[in-house]
């Protein structure tokens, strides 16, 4: 039944079936007969007000969960349609992203910042999901939304004389807002510190969020780190037995829900890798490989220690040894 409702408007062109945006300057809508019908009788204007409603609840709002879940394809249109908005920084923050607990980013995190002139922030507030609610602010945006003529520069003269009831800032007053957060929130402190080469790791991450964090600083070097899913998983039980991917809403519990957060970002770390030219690292290479080292500090371009020289030290509030890592 949808589909037979959308094929005249698919076949128009000039309606996007997503939503029906447009809808009103559809030949349906704009036919002689249809104009007839909706001056002459409330009755059929009703029907097909109610008609358009049920259409638009059946499609628009699927088309929204999907839109929302290709954060990819997101930044992609934000990209074709803004390029004047993304700005420029010269900030090249490191950035680790791990998949999942136990993949063996806190050693890389010592490692990196077995360099002075390094602050690496571990998991920085992650309850509160920084990045993935940054992300969050630009999945709305589609080849449709926003309006052009909703934002600032769309608009001259007095204000009060237009329709302002949708008025936004332009959309590189956004993307600079939420790059200038990142910067207060990471950047300062480090500096403050005397660190003038900061970054962060995190194990919730995923592809769509390293596009995202390439996109706000293209100087940014990522590291995808991964860990075999067994070991991380072994590890993962038997020391924080459960934690969240997004909290409250997605908890780890069971070795299913690790097992699939690990494939998921697995495979957008591969998707993205060379597209924010980033490094792909085994962890077990990174213990025993010295040219997995020598790829990191080439990769980072400064000189760092060998994670053999980092003792494990065990998490506040656990008894545990020097060891070396394994």
């Amino acid at each position: 039944m949808r589909q037979r409702l959308l094929e005249p408007l698919a076949g128009n062109g000039a309606v996007r079936a997503s939503g029906l945006s447009g809808i009103k300057r559809s030949w349906v809508y704009t036919n002689p007969l249809t104009q007839w019908v909706l001056t002459s009788s409330p009755t059929a204007t009703h029907l097909l007000e109610n008609l358009y409603s049920l259409v638009l609840n059946r499609v628009q709002v699927r088309e929204a969960a999907r839109d929302a879940a290709d954060g990819i394809a997101r930044l992609a249109t934000l990209q074709a349609r803004f390029p004047d908005a993304l700005g420029s920084c010269d900030d090249a923050p490191i950035i680790v992203l791990s998949a999942g607990w136990r993949s063996g980013s806190t050693l890389v995190q010592r490692v990196l910042m077995s360099s002075e002139a390094v602050m690496i922030w571990g998991e920085p507030f992650a309850r509160s999901g920084l990045v993935p609610r940054l992300l969050d602010q630009l999945r709305a945006f589609t080849p449709e939304w926003p309006a052009q003529s909703y934002l600032l520069e769309s608009f001259s003269g007095r204000l009060t004389d237009q329709w302002i009831a949708n008025i936004y800032p332009g959309v590189g007053d956004l993307i600079a807002a939420q790059r200038g957060f990142l910067l207060g929130l990471l950047a300062e402190p480090a500096r403050r510190l005397g660190r003038e080469c900061w970054g962060f790791k995190e194990v919730r991450l995923d592809g769509s969020h390293a596009r995202f964090l390439k996109l706000l600083f293209p100087k940014a070097r990522i590291v995808f780190l991964v860990r075999s899913p067994y070991d991380s998983y072994a590890s993962f039980r038997h020391y924080i037995k459960s934690d969240f991917v997004d909290w409250p809403g997605r908890p780890v519990l069971t070795p299913a829900q690790f097992g699939r957060m690990w494939h998921e970002q697995v495979r957008s770390f591969r998707e993205v890798c060379a597209e924010v030219d980033g490094l792909f690292l085994r962890y077990e290479d990174f213990l025993a490989d010295p040219a997995a080292q020598a790829a990191l500090s080439a990769y980072v371009g400064l000189r760092l220690e060998p994670p053999s020289s980092r003792g494990l030290i065990p998490t506040a509030g656990q008894s545990g040894s020097r060891r070396r890592p394994t």
